[in-house]
C-alpha cells in the first residue's frame, strides 16, 4: 500500500503541476462544484457520496492532463484503496484536512502557481496514505486484541 501510494504522489503532484497550464475556467468551476458536494455530503454524513465528489474532484485534474495511461493507472489503484476507504472509513481530522487541501490546490490553481499546486498534491497524497494505513494498522491492533481475548 506504501508503494502504490509512492506511485500516486509522483503522478498526481506531476499532474498538478500540469494541470495550471492545461486548465480552463470550466474544469476550476466543475472542481469547485466537486468540493461544494463533497462538503455537502460530509455535513450529511454520506461517506459514498464524499467519496464520488472527492474522486470527481480529482478526476477533472487528471482528465486536463492528456495522459491516458497515468489516468489508467491512477483509477486501477482507486478500485483497491477505494475499496478500503469505504470499509475503513477516514479519520475526523484527514476529513477536515481534504477539504483544507482541496481549497489550498484550488487556490493554487487559480494563481497559475504549478510548483505550489505540486507541493500540495504531494502533501495531499501522503497524508491520504498516512490516514488509510493508520486505520489498517488500527483495526489489525483491535482485531489481535479481540483474537487474544476470546483464547483466553
Amino acid at each position: 500500500l506504501a508503494e502504490i501510494y509512492e506511485i500516486r504522489e509522483a503522478i498526481e503532484s506531476f499532474m498538478a503541476r500540469r494541470f495550471v497550464d492545461l486548465a480552463t475556467a470550466d474544469a476550476l468551476e466543475e472542481m469547485e462544484a466537486a468540493q461544494a458536494e463533497l462538503e455537502r455530503c460530509e455535513k450529511a454524513d454520506d461517506p459514498v457520496g464524499r467519496q464520488e465528489a472527492d474522486r470527481r474532484f480529482h478526476r477533472i485534474i487528471l482528465g486536463a492532463s492528456r495522459n491516458s495511461q497515468a489516468v489508467l493507472l491512477l483509477e486501477r489503484q482507486n478500485n483497491l484503496i477505494n475499496a478500503l476507504r469505504l470499509q475503513f472509513g477516514q479519520s475526523e481530522a484527514r476529513r477536515r484536512q481534504i477539504h483544507e487541501e482541496h481549497r489550498a490546490l484550488l487556490a493554487a490553481f487559480r494563481a497559475g502557481d504549478g510548483e505550489k499546486a505540486a507541493r500540495i498534491s504531494a502533501r495531499h497524497t501522503r497524508h491520504a496514505r498516512n490516514d488509510l494505513i493508520a486505520r489498517l494498522e488500527a483495526s489489525a491492533t483491535g482485531a489481535r486484541r479481540t483474537t487474544a481475548a476470546s483464547s483466553h
